[in-house]
């Protein structure tokens, strides 16, 4: 009897500690849940906080606006800490706090990404056309909402109009996004081609030869096929979330 007894509690003790342990488990899932949705939510607000405030001071200056050289004096600081911020989303992507594919994630960031650092900060010549201020437009216009529809989503408070914004603004916002890059880029390389700026040449020490405005060239070719791609992600990605809200 007392060796029954023993296997019982001995039992019992088991499930206790393993129902503790569940418990401790759940709970410390909710607490990363909550934290990960708060961060998720400051995030979200702050860039969208960020782009807009990049809109006001463009459409601020007025038809000043116009001379790009003084629309990049203006937002130059800003717009180069929210679109650099983007490099996060890569991040949520890739360790799952989003739902969102890690490659087209990474091909649409590593785009602006390049062209702001990569072009308009090394090129002068390429932030003095109105392609720049398209371009920088052109995002502020897509990222506002996209960045209010993710901070709603989070709180469950999304409207139709902003699904609609979320899911419709592309279809004109990407090709003139596009535009604005490629304009931008190209004006580097009429800038820089001819000349060794930022350029290496042989001979030297480790035998290695670099042509920006070459490496720019290949860029503007690597735009054939993935401008689509990309623009077909969010055509399907507007099919499915919309036809999804109607059936809701």
């Amino acid at each position: 009897l007392l060796h029954i007894r023993l296997s019982v509690d001995s039992g019992s003790a088991r499930r206790l500690v393993h129902s503790v342990q569940r418990s401790c488990q759940s709970v410390t899932d909710q607490m990363a849940t909550t934290l990960s949705r708060l961060y998720l939510l400051a995030y979200n607000v702050c860039m969208a906080t960020g782009w807009a405030y990049i809109l006001f001071k463009i459409f601020s200056l007025g038809g000043k606006a116009l001379n790009a050289e003084l629309v990049y004096s203006e937002i130059e600081l800003p717009l180069k800490i929210f679109q650099t911020g983007a490099i996060m989303e890569v991040f949520h992507s890739a360790v799952g706090l989003v739902r969102a594919p890690v490659f087209s994630t990474f091909i649409q960031v590593l785009s602006r990404v390049g062209v702001l650092w990569g072009v308009a900060h090394l090129v002068p010549e390429s932030r003095e056309t109105p392609f720049f201020v398209l371009m920088v437009i052109s995002w502020s216009l897509v990222e506002v909402p996209r960045y209010l529809f993710y901070a709603c989503n989070l709180l469950n408070m999304v409207g139709y109009p902003l699904l609609w914004l979320r899911y419709s603004l592309f279809a004109v916002l990407y090709p003139t996004g596009i535009s604005g890059e490629v304009g931008t880029i190209s004006a580097a390389v009429l800038a820089t081609l001819g000349t060794h700026v930022l350029s290496v040449s042989l001979p030297n020490a480790f035998n290695f030869a670099f042509s920006y405005p070459y490496a720019l060239i290949v860029v503007l070719a690597l735009y054939v096929p993935f401008s689509p791609f990309m623009y077909n992600h969010m055509v399907i990605q507007r099919r499915k979330n919309l036809s999804k809200q109607k059936a809701a």
